[in-house]
């Protein structure tokens, strides 16, 4: 990776789980836009969020991420299993 991103998810995993990592010292790459400060001034360096996401099918938990603030939010959905599944 040539900037440090905003989020970095993997899917398909056992269960959820999210972290935020923050850097010590602003991130800049040949002038773009990769510093991650974000609405808070006392935020010296980049920031990331880190998302395990599991599979919808097997867990009904659909996650949101609000792209402002990284603050995240767990949907969970109740399922019916009909005939054919419960065989």
């Amino acid at each position: 990776m040539e900037a440090c991103p905003h989020i970095f998810f993997a899917g398909n995993q056992p269960q959820f789980k999210t972290a935020v990592i923050e850097g010590d010292a602003p991130l800049k790459l040949n002038g773009t836009d990769t510093e991650m400060t974000g609405t808070n001034n006392n935020i010296s360096g980049p920031r990331v969020r880190l998302l395990s996401i599991p599979t919808f099918k097997e867990t009904g938990e659909l996650v949101l991420v609000d792209a402002e603030t990284l603050e995240v939010e767990v949907v969970k959905f109740g399922t019916y299993a009909g005939q054919q599944e419960k065989q």
